[in-house]
């Protein structure tokens, strides 16, 4: 019988110093969780506040963008809006007829506008309140027009407004305009074009 012989180890690798491999093979340790041994039910409702957590999240990233993306136009119809109550409180004061027919020109173009814009808006499904669109108004015009009627001077005053007033709104038109789609900007032109005719018309266009 042959005694044994001592196998061969590896082509390049000595026993005597297996110890040195083994010690560098730590074991890897991973980042343990600790584990919350909770009942299903309460499980399930943290599940669902974590889920409506992020539909609170992606909804008002959405929505956010979209709002902001149509505030120009809000801008211009709050602007508008005033600009169309102001006209009907002169028309109604003043027993001037050349004011009545400018306040009366001026009221109806612009909620013309408003219309448009408004069913613009709501075709591409972007959503806007009664207070966004009153955010122009001021008790100010108010006061004006009532002493302006007082001292009986109703229609250079009204006119003053509307110098100043459709030359903002004209601001807003342009600002709106160059953030618009196609279809958005063929509305806002056409409206430009409406304010700048009202400028243009006496007695507006007198210095």
């Amino acid at each position: 019988m042959q005694p044994e012989q001592p196998q061969a180890s590896p082509p390049g690798q000595n026993p005597q110093y297996n110890f040195i491999m083994d010690a560098g093979k730590q074991p890897k340790k991973g980042l343990s969780l600790p584990k919350l041994n909770l009942p299903r039910p309460i499980k399930i409702a943290i599940g669902g506040i974590i889920a409506l957590f992020l539909i609170i999240v992606l909804s008002s990233l959405l929505f956010g963008n979209k709002s902001s993306r149509y505030q120009p136009y809000l801008t211009v119809m709050a602007r508008g809006q005033e600009i169309a109550r102001v006209s009907a409180l002169a028309k109604d004061d003043s027993q001037d007829q050349t004011v009545q027919n400018l306040a009366s020109t001026v009221q109806t173009t612009l909620l013309s506008q408003q219309s448009q814009i408004t069913a613009y808006l709501k075709s591409n499904k972007a959503s806007f309140s009664a207070k966004q669109l009153a955010g122009d108004k001021s008790s100010a015009s108010d006061s004006l027009l009532q002493t302006a009627a007082q001292n009986n001077n109703l229609a250079a005053a009204y006119s003053n407004y509307l110098k100043q007033n459709l030359a903002t709104y004209k601001n807003d038109l342009s600002a709106a305009f160059a953030k618009a789609t196609p279809k958005g900007k063929l509305i806002l032109n056409s409206a430009y074009d409406s304010a700048q005719t009202l400028l243009s018309t006496p007695p507006l266009s007198s210095s």
